[in-house]
């Protein structure tokens, strides 16, 4: 999270956060300006929140450090039919009703995440701390189809 001692925000862990606390602060852009301590705070909430959920990789994710970021957005095909079938996948359909909010957000999202690169940082495991994370499609697919009927 830092560079050289400056603290560097991650875009893709924002917009996590951002999704996952919009509706506390009553304002998506509400969320989007806080200070540095603030942002901490959440991200450290935000990695509680999603453990207590019994969520696997998505909250070393969102608290650890994004050493690569690629901006794709297409999921392949196989990929797009596991989300498909997830059970949570119709509960999302419903919810947003909107095809484009479905393909334009949710899955260029999870397009993203599945092909960027991430590293822990855990300050009450120190052996795991700095270790690359190893993305697994479909358990991180599952995750997010989760976290976003959470948001």
């Amino acid at each position: 999270m830092s560079r050289g001692g400056k603290i560097v925000v991650n875009s893709l862990q924002k917009t996590l956060v951002t999704y996952l606390f919009a509706k506390e602060f009553d304002d998506p852009q509400s969320a989007k300006i806080v200070n540095v301590r603030q942002y901490i705070i959440l991200i450290i909430a935000a990695r509680r929140l999603l453990e207590s959920y019994n969520l696997f990789q998505l909250p070393y994710m969102v608290g650890g450090k994004v050493n690569r970021i690629v901006t794709r957005k297409n999921i392949n095909k196989k990929e797009l039919q596991k989300i498909e079938a997830s059970k949570y996948y119709p509960l999302i359909h419903d919810k947003y009703n909107n095809v484009k909010i479905e393909q334009d957000v949710i899955l260029a999202l999870i397009a993203q995440i599945l092909s960027s690169e991430f590293q822990t940082i855990d300050y009450y495991n120190q052996e795991n701390n700095g270790l690359i994370i190893n993305v697994v499609p479909d358990i991180v697919s599952e995750e997010l189809c989760r976290f976003v009927m959470l948001i």
